[in-house]
This record gives structure tokens, C-alpha cells and sequence, in this order.
């Protein structure tokens, strides 16, 4: 049958047109069905071989430049044949003949950093009946005596010295650190510190021992482990002909992450104080590496020749001895301190150009700028204080009454304590009438003392943080009793210079010239000691310090030095900002500039270190850190008028 695609209808099949509509009919067409067969099997993209070989030897070319250079070609930071100088450490030891001691051999590079050299180095006893050392330093005494240690390198060299005694001689050991505190699986190296009959250092080999072997173990070397918690007791035997000496050292095991403190020291550990006196002694942590840590410990005086407050303030009541003893997690760290019966003794000193003369305790540091002084009260350094006193006098404008001077200094303190309030008390100076002004600001109390007499105002500025005040208020008001400020008379003028001065030491070969306004002074343990104008609240300072080298190096080396034993030891905010390598005069010098905070003031100073000969130079510029860039323009100055003989 044939469908009509017209009418629809089905007609007879061989039907041409349709039967019902007369359309002409369209045959179907057999339906084909085609299949396609998908092959899976893809034809691969031929590469060539020869650009894979190619980069296969290139990859192992590199390879091999990289081991080359790795191997024959030292990284520069550790390059030994930078090396300009060589020294022996230790460059002196003594030790006993049971004893051995390693000697290393450190080079200096051109940049003045150190590294110790391992390989090449060639050792040598001289004389050699002494002892005998080893190629990798290794020093073993033979016999009592003195002997010259020589460590050769290239064609550098340099020598130690080492004194053998017989084990007889020794005379007191003690372990250090004494106390620590460790965490479980911590480790601590112990220490035997041997002295002689005469009290000089020896290098000793003790047997080490734990009391509490459950709570740790220790090795022949000293080397401690903590295994639990607990407190553990640590023995160091010495053992010479029939007798024994011995000493012990504390250990509490803590469970949980390493402490941040790992030991406590005070300093100083040892002091002669006068009956009368006020020493702040002070406590230092030291974490595992033994940088410096700060921690509050808890004080005591076991005796009774006097007191220590909660900040290490000692003060000397009676004649004797005792020890001072500071606590921290656990730690004890302890100090010894003798009392005379002479009490605190009082020197005199006067501003000749007024008249006007005061008594100040003999103990204190005084420094002088001109018509006024500083005092400063001792501590374990000396570039560290902890109390300060100022008196001085200025000349007044026409008319300028005492209620005006007292309302001046109130004003100039409310700049620098701008919370403080003041009790005030009438007071006689000599014959001057004045005031005295007790402040109390948030961490400080002052006292401050205030006159006028013949168009000169005279100030008194005593202060200390708010807890110690009371320790030091007597002496402040012992000063103030003593200080005696003529009324009536016309005060000597002194002429100021008008030029640039120069400065010229002989003893030390150097020169520089500096600003008329600036002020000589005298400090303890400097060469020169200037002071500028007042810069805010900051008394603008220089000082130069000469000290004997006893080993040679440069400027730069110097400079490292100085950075690490005092800057990086003593002020934990410092930061270096700049360094580099500069001239004075006609020598070559380094230069370094940074900031640091002392007494709560932040400073901005400038170091320069020259070394000539065997001398090595320290020149400081200090000042605000806000008056910094006022004054470092005439610190630069004064620097570039140096000159070396």
C-alpha cells in the first residue's frame, strides 16, 4: 500500500496517482542502515630523538657545573681566603696537669666578621715539655710550667699562652650555672669554675654526678638531661693526691614547653658598701642560648646588717656580712656585700660664679655642663644609672619674682610629667628664701627645689620611679639642707668664647674642635666628657673613651665588638640603623647610628670607632630621640674636625 502525502489516504501498491484525491503518489525508498565502527587505536605523534638528547645533556651539563662550583668554590660568607688575621682562643689558660683544654683558631674576614677555622692549621707547644697538642687543637699538659701555644694558617699565625700547675694548687671549685630550670628532655652543659691559692681561674676535669638519678643523667663532660619532673641535685667531685674538693649545683625539671628563663645571675656578685648607703642591685635571666632576659624576682637578706625592697634596693643599716638573694621560677641567684661602720661620706662642690655651693654624696657620679651638674647615683655599670639629681641657676628677667621661678619650674614639670600634682613647703637656702616642691606622677616622684637670688633662679631636681622614692629622699633632702645660695652680691661674669675651641689630648694623639657653647666636663672612665644646650628635656652629650687593645683589630671590628659586649648586653630595645665605614681627619674609621631607650627616655645616638695602633677609639654623641635631627648637624661637625697624630 501507497500513502497519499496529499489526502492521506492508502492506495493499492504499483499506484501512480491517488484514487481519492488524483495527487501523484511518491514511492518509499528502502531504508538503509549504515554502521560505523570507531577504531580506538590512535596513531602516535612522532618526536624526534635527537632535540630529547639534546636536553638531556644539557640537564646533566648543569648538574655537574653546580657540584663543581659547590665543591671547589667556597659560598663568599664563608670564604677562608678572605681571612686578613688569625688569633688563638683562649689567648690565655691555666690549668691543671690532669686536665685538658681545646684551642681554636678564629679568622677575621675583611668585613670584620669571625669564623673559626677547621681545616689547614698547624699547632705547636713551645716549650714542648710542657705539652703536647693535637691537629684539631687539643691541648694535653705534660708538666707543671708556662707554655707558648702557635696556630699557623697560610702564612698567618698567632700565639695563646698556657700556664700548667700542679692539681694540689687548687684551692675552691664551684659549678655555673648554679640553678636552672628545664623543661623534660631539655638539656643544660655545666661548668666547673676551679680557683688557685692565689684566687686565679684554673681549668679543671671533675667527675659529674646526679644525686636524683631517676629525675636526669649527666655525661663525663657536664652534660645534663632532664628525664621527669622534679628536683635534682648536681655533684662536681675533684679529686688531688689524699684530698677532695666538691660543689653542687640545682635543677628543677618542669613538664611542659621549654621556660623562657633558663638561669638568673645578680650583679654584681660581690660589694663593699658604707653604713648609710643605697645600692640597687640587679637580676638578669638568661634563656637557653644565654641571651639576656628580663625577669622580676623576689628579694631577700639573709642577715641582718640590712634591707632590700621588692626592686633590689639594698640599704646598708649595721657593720657585717651578708647575701642577697634574688628568687625567679624557682631559681635563687645570690651576691655578697660587706658594711663598714664609716658612714656615707659628702663631697663639696661650688659654682664659682654665683657663689652658690651644695654637699653631694661621694659615692655619686658628677657631671658637669656649665651652670649646671648632674648627679647620678651608683649601679653595676657605669653607664647605667638609676637615680638622678640636678641642680644649676640661670639668669631671670627684670623682675622675676619666686612665685613666678616656682611657676615656671611647675609649668616645665607638667611637660614632662603632665599628670603630676605638687605639694609645696617653704625653705631657706643659705640666705635665700625658697620652695620646695614634692611631685607625684603616675611611676615617678620628684622633689624640686626652687630660689631666687639676685636675678639668678636657682632649681634642684631630684627623681627616682614611684617605689624606690622613699629610699632615696633622704639624701635628696640631705642635699637641699646643705645648699647654700648667697642674697645679696654681684656675680662674676665669665666671659664666653666667642670662636670654635679645640680639644688636644697628648697622652692619646687626637684633636677636634667644637662649639663654643659646649661645656668640658669631667665623667669617670672617658677622656672627654661635653655637653651641649638643653634640647627639650635632654642635655645634648659627647664623650670619647680610649681603651688598650690586647689583641689587634680594625675599625669594624671594633665596632662589632662594642655592639655585642654593651649595646646588644644592656639595652634590650636597641636597634642598629645604620653602619658604615667613614674618615676623621686623616684615619679611617666606622660609623654606626642608633636607638635605644635609658631611664624610659628614647635616644638616638651616633658611635664612632677608630682604631690606631694599639689603641682603640669610642666616640659617643647622645641625645633625644626628638632632638636628633637638630643636633646632628653639629654631632657631624665635631666629628669631621678629628684629627689622629
Amino acid at each position: 500500500m501507497v500513502r497519499c502525502n496529499n489526502c492521506g489516504q492508502e492506495n493499492p501498491e504499483g499506484s501512480r496517482y491517488c484514487n481519492y484525491c488524483g495527487e501523484p503518489l511518491t514511492p518509499s525508498l528502502p531504508v538503509k542502515t549504515y554502521t560505523v565502527k570507531v577504531s580506538r587505536k590512535k596513531k602516535r605523534k612522532q618526536i624526534p630523538k635527537l632535540p630529547l638528547i639534546f636536553v638531556g645533556l644539557l640537564v646533566i651539563l648543569c648538574i655537574l657545573v653546580y657540584l663543581i662550583y659547590r665543591i671547589f668554590i667556597p659560598s663568599p660568607s664563608s670564604s677562608t681566603s678572605e681571612i686578613v688575621r688569625v688569633k688563638v682562643d683562649p689567648s690565655f689558660k691555666q690549668l691543671t696537669t690532669d686536665a685538658s683544654l681545646n684551642f681554636s683558631l678564629i679568622g677575621t674576614q675583611k668585613d670584620g666578621r669571625e669564623i673559626k677555622i677547621k681545616e689547614g692549621v698547624t699547632w705547636k707547644v713551645e716549650p714542648p715539655e710542657i705539652g703536647t697538642i693535637e691537629g684539631n687543637g687539643l691541648f694535653k699538659p705534660s708538666s707543671p710550667g708556662e707554655a707558648t701555644v702557635e696556630a699557623s694558617y697560610k702564612e698567618l699565625s698567632a700565639t695563646a699562652r698556657v700556664k700548667v700547675i700542679e692539681a694540689a694548687n687548687v684551692s675552691k671549685i664551684s659549678i655555673y650555672p648554679s640553678n636552672v630550670t628545664l623543661s623534660v628532655n631539655e638539656e643544660q652543659q655545666f661548668r666547673v669554675k676551679a680557683e688557685d691559692k692565689l684566687g686565679n681561674e684554673v681549668d679543671v676535669q671533675p667527675q659529674w654526678s646526679v644525686l636524683e638519678k631517676d629525675i636526669g643523667t649527666i655525661d663525663p663532660n657536664g652534660l645534663f638531661r632532664a628525664l621527669k619532673p622534679g628536683n635534682a641535685t648536681i655533684l662536681a667531685t675533684y679529686k688531688m693526691n689524699n684530698a677532695e674538693l666538691s660543689a653542687y649545683a640545682g635543677v628543677i625539671v618542669k613538664e611542659g614547653p621549654p621556660s623562657p628563663v633558663r638561669r638568673i645571675e645578680i650583679s654584681p656578685t660581690s660589694i663593699e658598701l658604707k653604713k648609710g648607703e643605697i645600692y640597687q642591685f640587679l637580676c638578669r635571666g638568661f634563656d637557653q642560648n644565654d641571651n639576656p632576659k628580663t625577669v622580676t624576682p623576689s628579694w631577700a637578706v639573709i642577715g641582718t646588717i640590712g634591707t632590700i625592697d621588692e626592686n633590689g634596693n639594698f640599704t646598708a643599716q649595721e657593720e657585717g656580712s651578708a647575701t642577697i638573694q634574688a628568687i625567679f621560677d624557682g631559681m635563687t641567684a645570690t651576691a655578697e656585700v660587706t658594711v663598714s661602720l664609716e658612714g656615707l661620706s659628702f663631697e663639696r662642690y661650688t659654682f664659682q660664679e654665683v657663689n652658690s655651693s651644695f654637699d653631694f654624696p661621694s659615692n655619686w657620679t658628677l657631671q658637669e655642663g656649665g651652670r649646671f651638674i648632674k648627679l647620678t647615683s651608683p649601679t653595676q655599670t657605669d653607664t647605667l644609672f638609676a637615680y638622678t639629681l640636678i641642680l644649676g641657676y640661670e639668669e631671670l628677667q627684670e623682675g622675676t619674682t619666686l612665685e613666678d621661678y616656682v611657676q615656671e619650674n611647675k609649668d616645665w614639670a607638667k611637660g614632662k610629667f603632665p599628670e603630676a600634682t605638687f605639694q609645696e613647703e617653704d625653705k631657706i637656702y643659705g640666705e635665700a628664701q625658697g620652695k620646695i616642691l614634692t611631685l607625684t606622677a603616675p611611676k615617678y616622684k620628684a622633689l624640686i627645689g626652687c630660689s631666687v637670688s639676685n636675678h639668678w633662679g636657682f632649681y634642684f631636681f631630684g627623681y627616682s620611679p614611684e617605689g624606690k622614692f622613699d629610699q632615696y629622699e633622704s639624701t635628696f633632702r640631705r642635699v637641699l639642707n646643705g645648699w647654700y645660695i648667697p642674697s645679696t652680691g654681684t656675680p662674676t661674669q665669665t666671659p664666653t668664647p666667642s670662636g670654635p675651641q679645640t680639644f688636644t689630648s697628648t697622652n692619646y694623639g687626637f684633636s677636634f674642635t667644637y662649639p663654643a657653647t659646649w661645656q668640658l666636663g669631667n665623667l669617670p672612665g672617658v677622656v672627654v666628657y661635653l655637653t651641649g644646650e638643653m634640647v627639650g628635656n635632654y642635655l645634648p652629650n659627647m664623650t670619647v673613651k680610649v681603651e688598650e687593645l690586647t689583641t689587634p683589630m680594625t675599625s669594624m671590628e671594633l665596632a662589632f665588638k662594642i655592639e655585642k659586649e654593651r649595646l646588644q648586653n644592656f639595652f634590650e630595645d636597641y636597634q642598629s640603623v645604620s653602619l658604615q665605614e667613614v674618615s676623621l681627619g686623616n684615619i679611617t674609621g666606622v660609623k654606626r647610628v642608633f636607638t635605644l631607650t635609658f631611664q624610659g627616655q628614647p635616644l638616638k645616638d651616633i658611635q664612632y670607632y677608630v682604631v690606631k695602633g694599639n689603641l682603640g677609639y669610642l666616640i659617643t654623641f647622645d641625645v633625644s630621640l626628638e632632638g636628633f635631627e637638630q643636633m646632628s648637624g653639629v654631632f657631624e661637625q665635631i666629628a669631621s674636625s678629628f684629627t689622629f697624630q
